[in-house]
């Protein structure tokens, strides 16, 4: 379980988005496919609770059961060790995620 948790895959800022947004989450290794609550099991069994794979988890079930609670500033912070090919990348990742004023005015220019 650690070695799918604690890949590179889980330092991509744009991971997050597409995994907090996302209705429905598995996790596929090999044949295997595992919804995410069997997987978040896991990992608090095994307590993997300092990946970057768990702080992502956690944001979903925060974002998904209280959606008002983080601000693009929270969530900039939390994530800021998270990589990404731009520094632009980082906003518009996480602008799609959270409700901010004046949202339109960051769209993506690509």
């Amino acid at each position: 379980m650690e070695v799918l948790t604690c890949g590179e895959y889980w330092t991509r800022v744009w991971l997050v988005q597409e995994f907090i947004l996302a209705r429905d989450v598995f996790l596929l290794a090999g044949s295997n496919k595992l919804p995410l609550p069997s997987v978040a099991r896991l990992m608090s069994v095994m307590a993997l609770h300092h990946s970057n794979a768990s702080r992502i988890f956690q944001l979903r079930h925060t974002h998904k059961h209280d959606h008002d609670s983080l601000s693009f500033a929270e969530l900039f912070e939390k994530l800021r060790s998270l990589a990404c090919a731009l520094p632009r990348d980082r906003l518009f990742a996480l602008t799609g995620i959270v409700e901010m004023e004046n949202a339109d005015s960051l769209r993506p220019p690509y």
